[in-house]
């Protein structure tokens, strides 16, 4: 009995060391690099909590001319190498599954430390609603304005490419414990609201 309590453990041992493959590893902590974010700040911060603004960063008026309406949005490149910032591609949708469509870079040098007290650079971001509208094919006079029955949004999306040449696309920031704090709003997914 004593034997075969011995020989069970002793496979036990060689069944679990023996076929070890490291790449299979779920934590591979040698491949890790610093991690990078984008967060909202400023106004595009506390639009998010104005009831007037329904969630959304921003807001249009589908009544006023197109080329007097922006979205504008500020943010920062949290990192622990700030160096690491290759550019920002932004993204709009029509709908919340809808396909992707470039409408602007925001290079690295559009970031800058907004004071000499300031742990991360900021940039401020504004992409005309015409350039938006355009990408998407869509004409001002068929969005519908949200009201109470419902709401309308253009989606906006933003990539993040590190000079490494990692890619942090806006899928990625999916854990949503980081949308709960009431000073860290990510930047990656934001949505521009319709209004009259």
């Amino acid at each position: 009995m004593k034997n075969n309590i011995i020989l069970f453990l002793l496979g036990a041992v060689l069944c679990f060391t023996a076929c070890e493959d490291t790449e299979l590893d779920p934590l591979q902590f040698d491949k890790l690099s610093n991690a990078s974010i984008l967060t909202l700040r400023g106004a595009s911060f506390d639009n998010l909590f104005d009831r007037a603004f329904l969630g959304a960063v921003d807001k249009f008026s589908v009544s006023a001319a197109p080329a007097t309406e922006s979205f504008d949005f500020e943010m920062d490149f949290q990192s622990e190498d700030p160096a690491n910032l290759g550019n920002v591609e932004v993204f709009a949708r029509a709908t919340e599954s809808g396909a992707r469509v470039k409408v602007a870079q925001v290079e690295a040098s559009a970031f800058a430390f907004p004071d000499n007290k300031a742990r991360y650079q900021r940039a401020k971001v504004s992409v005309p609603l015409t350039t938006i509208l355009s990408a998407l094919n869509l004409d001002i006079k068929n969005i519908v304005p949200s009201g109470a029955m419902s709401v309308t949004y253009i989606y906006v999306e933003l990539d993040l490419n590190l000079s490494d040449g990692t890619k942090v696309p806006a899928s990625a920031v999916v854990n949503t414990s980081l949308t709960e704090s009431t000073i860290f709003f990510p930047a990656h997914s934001m949505l521009y609201l319709a209004v009259e």
